[in-house]
This record gives structure tokens, sequence and C-alpha cells, in this order.
């Protein structure tokens, strides 16, 4: 395809799916994306437009930035994957669509998923099993984060009560946090985070409470903690001091 030029109408079908309306976030990117053209193709070539206003030029040395969204769908037979993402420095938006490209009409996105349209309750959007859950509550009682764990598809993922975002949470790093905090130092744990979902029952509710709010601590991605309720940790009497309570 030539470049610069308009996204397909295909293309802004699908995207328009990944990003619904209901969540600010989704939506304030949406209209982000239709007020762009795509100048090209970033660092992974086929499928990876970068979008922007007319006179911008692309960097390809730039990373990737973190995906605000994912999903699957089908064109035909076919599997097409599509992950939109955070605006980069250069204020652009990167959006990647792999498996089939370019697209063609016959697209069926209700058949697909996406994590977009997840909501505490709901199974695994991927695979239709069950999530661990874990809120995150305001001094009030009112909840206002809800950790999801999918130890089927390997992902964690945070939703925003107040803007129906479901916010990707890196393994590696929280992961890092949760075994740090519950003191777990063997080889696998550091060396296989994804071991957190085989390990998931030795960890409460509070224990991902806790992990989640130091991953936000030291991570890159933040999300406002102000008025989240903090639990301190009970830390386990010694025997010498049950000895001499006795």
């Amino acid at each position: 395809m030539n470049f610069p030029r308009s996204l397909t109408n295909e293309e802004l079908n699908i995207l328009s799916w990944l990003l619904p309306e209901h969540s600010s976030v989704y939506g304030s990117l949406l209209w982000n994306i239709r007020s762009r053209i795509v100048l090209g193709e970033g660092r992974w070539g086929t499928g990876d437009l970068v979008m922007g206003s007319s006179d911008m030029q692309i960097d390809v040395t730039l990373p990737m930035t973190p995906a605000i969204a994912y999903g699957e769908c089908f064109v035909g037979d076919e599997t097409l994957s599509v992950s939109a993402h955070e605006k980069n420095i250069d204020d652009q938006i990167e959006v990647q669509f792999s498996g089939v490209f370019p697209i063609s009409e016959n697209i069926d996105t209700a058949s697909g998923w996406t994590y977009s349209y997840w909501k505490p309750g709901m199974p695994c959007p991927a695979t239709g099993e069950p999530v661990r859950e874990a809120a995150l509550y305001e001094a009030s009682g009112a909840i206002k984060y809800t950790l999801a764990i999918s130890s089927a598809k390997k992902t964690i993922w945070l939703h925003h009560h107040a803007s129906a975002y479901n916010q990707f949470i890196g393994i590696t790093a929280f992961a890092d946090e949760l075994f740090r905090t519950h003191h777990i130092r063997d080889a696998d744990a550091v060396m296989h985070p994804a071991s957190v979902f085989t390990r998931l029952s030795e960890f409460t509710d509070a224990d991902l409470r806790r992990a989640l709010i130091e991953y936000n601590t030291f991570g890159i991605r933040k999300f406002d903690v102000e008025g989240i309720a903090r639990e301190e940790k009970v830390e386990k009497k010694s025997l010498l001091a049950k000895l001499l309570k006795k």
C-alpha cells in the first residue's frame, strides 16, 4: 500500500470494535486515531501502522509502546490479532494487525475476543476460564480497581471501575514484587516469573494488593493509588515470642 493514507473502512471497523467508546480511555484513543493518517509502517513491517499528522516522520529507532488494547477476530478462516498502543514520544499512535493483512471485507468480530469489554465477574475473554480477582478499595469502601489474573492465558490486567479500562500489568515486574513482598527468593521464582500463575493459590488477596501497590511505586505504567485503603502486613510471631507469652 502507498503511504501516507487514511485507514481503510475494514481497519477502522476493527479498531472501533477493539476500542469501545463506552470507556473514556478507549474512546479517547479511538478519537485520536480517527483524526490522524497512516504515515507508514513501523519496525515490525507489514500490518504495523504508525499514525500521526501529515507533517510527521516515523522514527523507526523508537520501541513499540505498551499496548492499551488487544484482541483477536477472524477474517474468513484465518485469525487476525490486533493491538493499539499508547502514544509515543513523537505523539504518534501505533496499531498492529498480525496474521492477515491487508484486511478484506469478510471480517467477523462478533465471534472474536478482546480484553476491552471485560468486567469483574466475567471469565477470561481469551479462554472462557475463570480468573482470579482481587479488589482494591477506596477509604469509603467503594471498589476503585479490580486486579484480574488469568492463569490459563498467563495475563494480568487491572480493571479501572471509573473508566471501564483494562490496563495490562507487566508479568515480570508484578511477579518480582509479589515474590519479594512474600519473601520468596528461590531460583525458580526469580528466573521464571511466569511461575506466578502456577503458584497463585499460595497468595491471599491482600498479598496481591500489596504487590500491585509496590508494582505501581517502582513500575513505569502508573495508576492513581490516592485514597486506596492500605493494608499493613502482619508479621508472623517468632517461636521464641510465642514461648515467652506462655
